[in-house]
């Protein structure tokens, strides 16, 4: 199958070719399937409604159908029925590039995100840009892009969306097999990027011979939590004593910081973030 380096190269950039002529096939089929459940959403909402069912309580149990339907999560279905709506009542270019297949969901839903607290006068010029941005830009690029656009041309979003967020921080452990447990959390930028460098600082304590790779930001966290240093894993029984804690590192214009302009900051390790915060 590979015989030679040439042969090998010209067999790959044709599988690579195929991969590629089914992005836009893949992101179009998306958009058809979340037009459908919003629709669905959407139709059994009027039912329930016409049935005595409340406003606010009406369109639940479609979530449920969507999700057993798909064989997914309540959460996933309802998270595809609000990108769904979002996109028919406030971002019809989104829409057309995704129906196109010139973005896919990923992209897609960072829009959608990105955009939620921007009101419904001001999206357009917002998604415009946005929409331009996701066409060249993988999904962990596109959102730091979009913030960027909306922190010089709607900063008021960027406070109200901060806020918002800031209310949901969370952390979840959850047991799952061979008798581990998963840690998932939502913080605040600033604290998420303490944390990142402090799990650093406590990996660097041991010497290099440790054996860990992965192991070695994973145990720092047990450190942190029962105070304890964090020993070596060569059998040294030694290790170097914890550096002070860093500071966050913030970049941002003398005048911004004097409140006499509203250019964005950058936080190191993180992204962009809106001068408020950076103050």
């Amino acid at each position: 199958m590979f015989d030679t380096i040439d042969g090998s190269s010209t067999e790959a950039a044709a599988l690579l070719a195929v991969a590629l002529e089914q992005q836009p096939v893949i992101a179009a089929a998306q958009q058809r399937q979340i037009t459908a459940i919003t629709a669905l959403q959407a139709l059994r909402t009027r039912e329930e409604v016409a049935a005595g069912a409340w406003d606010s309580e009406a369109g639940e149990f479609a979530v449920a159908e969507i999700a057993v339907a798909l064989h997914c999560s309540q959460r996933t279905a309802g998270n595809l029925v609000g990108i769904g709506i979002a996109l028919a009542e406030r971002l019809p270019a989104t829409n057309r590039a995704f129906a196109a297949g010139d973005i896919d969901l990923a992209r897609v839903r960072v829009i959608v995100e990105r955009t939620q607290h921007i009101s419904d006068e001001r999206v357009a010029v917002i998604e415009a840009a946005a929409v331009d941005r996701a066409r060249t830009s993988n999904p962990a690029n596109l959102g730091p892009k979009i913030d960027r656009i909306i922190l010089a041309r709607e900063p008021d979003a960027v406070f109200q969306r901060r806020r918002a967020a800031t209310a949901e921080r969370e952390v979840l452990i959850t047991p799952i097999a061979d008798g581990m447990a998963e840690i998932w959390g939502r913080l605040p930028g600033h604290d998420g990027v303490l944390l990142d460098s402090r799990l650093d600082q406590l990996a660097r304590t041991v010497c290099p011979a440790d054996p860990r790779h992965a192991a070695r930001r994973a145990d720092p966290l047990t450190c942190l939590v029962t105070d304890t240093p964090m020993t070596c894993g060569c059998g040294c029984q030694g290790s170097t004593p914890l550096p002070s804690h860093r500071r966050p590192q913030v970049i941002v214009t003398a005048a911004t910081l004097l409140g006499v302009t509203q250019d964005p900051a950058e936080l190191v390790g993180y992204g962009p973030i809106d001068p408020d915060l950076a103050r």
